[in-house]
């Protein structure tokens, strides 16, 4: 009878047992950490260099912006804000010549002014505005050190909300006089600050889960929606182009559905448009055993929420630990979710933190999708597509920021 050989199956057991356990508190340490909520602010924490660790809390805008023609659009990558033509033949820098420094946050006026956020050093960044090809740039306001919000343009162009280091809701002129206090510090930052059509709204989003409205004119201030809780999540919410709503996503932890809200904007009238469970989506796929471990018990929740230009249909990314990251629509009124695009091998970008790595636009017309992708292992960096998914123009490829061109899509 051959020898057992007992020391290496005692060995090998070992062994087993100690991945079983690491795996075992590999996955919890991530689910109290993901149940924990630390992932606000902190979407470059992993990325290399120290410009991308100085981003930490800028809450950086990356959704594409159209200019008023649809003939281009902006974006912001790698720290540096590009114009490109949706004919995917022109690509230019803004400002026309950057420095050295990082360029972020950009937002275009009705007439297709450019105002962002220009970081300089660890203590000083600056606001700045330039024409849509990157020329004419002026210095609009110093911001110094810490977190802030904005640039958001009014509706008529004439005037730039956003929060500066003490946490206040700023409004100035769009050349940076006149600046007055919207709505005073709190104990959390604004995160996003956009306007109502009518310029007489501002909606803010705060990090701590709480969604407020303000009337320009008279200061007065409204509860949208409040969220407690380390890992609740609201997303950035939206005005209506056509009527007095205001739209927005809610999640109360991470084994809750998702809601889909719209209100008044005084937060009367909550009505539920959707909601949302971890199954929504039949054709979505773990992708692996990794995958399945970072998903479990967490559902998906929506970042941000962009209403059509004609009030009819919602876009929005699903975004959860482990899952494909996923572009859908959905009507106006909570009928007929549809998936409109996804990836095979696009994930969030971190097991830790829920950040998606796609950010959507709608064009002005409303006839075009504009997909920003933040991940930096996929080539295809920008493009645009029909709002069924297809027809998709790669605008701009990773490598060397080159522009792309209309042919097939193959990711």
């Amino acid at each position: 009878m051959p020898e057992i050989p007992v020391k290496g199956i005692i060995i090998g057991a070992l062994i087993a047992a100690a991945i079983v356990v690491l795996g075992f508190v590999g996955y919890w340490t991530l689910a109290i950490l993901s149940a924990a909520g630390i992932e606000s602010g902190m979407e470059y924490a992993f990325r290399d260099g120290p410009h991308h660790r100085a981003q930490e809390r800028a809450f950086a805008v990356r959704t594409p912006q159209w200019a008023s023609d649809s003939r281009s659009i902006l974006i912001n990558t790698d720290d540096r804000i590009y114009g490109v033509s949706t004919a995917g033949d022109e690509l230019w820098s803004i400002p026309q010549k950057p420095d050295d420094d990082l360029y972020f946050s950009p937002a275009l006026s009705a007439d297709d002014q450019i105002a962002y956020i220009r970081y300089l050093d660890a203590r000083n960044r600056r606001m700045e505005r330039a024409a849509v090809n990157g020329r004419k740039v002026k210095s609009l306001v110093n911001l110094g050190k810490g977190t802030f919000s904005g640039p958001s343009w009014s509706p008529d162009g004439t005037r730039i909300a956003f929060a500066p280091t003490n946490d206040a809701v700023v409004i100035m002129n769009r050349n940076g006089s006149d600046q007055h206090v919207a709505a005073a510090p709190t104990d959390s930052p604004p995160v996003s600050i956009s306007w109502s059509n009518d310029g007489r709204y501002l909606a803010v989003l705060y990090e701590r889960h709480t969604i407020m409205t303000i009337d320009v004119d008279s200061g007065n201030q409204y509860t949208i929606a409040h969220a407690p809780g380390a890992a609740a999540k609201l997303s950035i919410p939206t005005f209506a182009p056509t009527d007095d709503l205001i739209y927005f996503a809610q999640r109360e932890s991470p084994q809750s559905p998702t809601v889909l809200y719209s209100a008044t904007r005084h937060g009367s009238n909550l009505q539920t448009i959707a909601e949302l469970g971890a199954g929504f989506d039949p054709n979505d796929r773990r992708r692996d055993l990794f995958g399945y471990l970072l998903s479990r018990g967490h559902g998906f929740y929506i970042p941000e929420i962009q209403i059509s230009p004609d009030g009819s249909a919602i876009l929005f990314v699903a975004v959860q630990p482990g899952q494909d990251d996923a572009v859908y629509l959905i009507d106006a009124d909570g009928a007929n979710l549809r998936r409109v695009i996804s990836f095979a091998n696009l994930r969030s970008r971190s097991a830790f933190y829920e950040i998606s790595s796609l950010y959507v636009s709608w064009s002005p017309d409303g006839r075009r999708i504009a997909v920003y992708n933040d991940d930096r292992e996929k080539s295809v960096t920008f493009y645009t597509m029909s709002p069924d998914g297809l027809d998709i123009r790669i605008l701009i490829r990773r490598d060397a920021l080159t522009p792309g061109y209309a042919g097939p899509f193959s990711p």
